[in-house]
């Protein structure tokens, strides 16, 4: 496992909250649909924090959400 490196993977907020970087969550290689602040597939512009997760809907499939280019890397 690889070790998170702060201000590149990840940084505290205001609040004291760890907020990953849309650099760690491109490199995890698929989305979490749970409206990451920083989130590189575009679901926190959808994502209603004062509506629970598992009733919210997204545009497209789960496919839309995963990063294809490190499927391949991983062949």
């Amino acid at each position: 496992m690889t070790k998170l490196v702060e201000d590149e993977d990840f940084y505290f907020n205001d609040d004291g909250l760890m907020i990953f970087t849309a650099h760690f969550l491109k490199k995890r290689g698929f989305c979490c649909q749970s409206g990451c602040t920083h989130c590189p597939y575009g679901v926190h512009e959808k994502y209603d924090p004062s509506y629970p997760i598992e009733l919210q809907t997204f545009d497209g499939d789960e496919s839309d959400y995963m990063d294809h280019e490190s499927d391949e890397e991983q062949d």
